[in-house]
């Protein structure tokens, strides 16, 4: 991969900032909530990344669906074997893996919500998102 193509310019996309706030409707009811949002009018350099990104992740899932294809062929000429040879040598392992999990929502059927709020976390991260038109 051509390292050079990846090298952004500063300052990076900031050309334009503004606010804006919307009111969010469930059913008939208004919320009184209100959400803010910044949003940035992204630079031309910006805008290519952006559109580099969307094209990359079209070619992604193109993949990724010839990938998902082989592995069953591969899975279905395995058949109940867990390794796989290619001339001999192991080339595919395919094991039975067990895991445990909590079920939260057992968890608050069962526990009175005050243990449950004591034993949950709470995270935030922002989610990147693609607006299709």
């Amino acid at each position: 991969m051509d390292q050079t193509a990846l090298a952004l310019p500063k300052p990076f996309g900031r050309s334009t900032t503004t606010t804006k706030q919307t009111n969010t409707k469930q059913g008939s009811n208004t919320m009184s909530t209100q959400i803010n949002q910044q949003m940035v009018d992204l630079d031309p350099t910006a805008s290519a990344f952006l559109n580099a990104y969307i094209e990359a992740k079209i070619k992604i899932k193109e993949w990724q669906e010839k990938a998902d294809i082989a592995r069953q062929q591969v899975e279905a000429a395995m058949g109940e074997c867990e390794i796989a040879l290619v001339n001999g040598r192991e080339a595919v392992r395919w094991t039975t893996v067990e895991s445990h999990r909590i079920d939260t929502a057992k968890i608050r059927e069962l526990l009175p919500a005050d243990l449950v709020s004591k034993l949950e976390t709470t995270t935030i991260s922002r989610r990147f998102t693609i607006v299709e038109e």
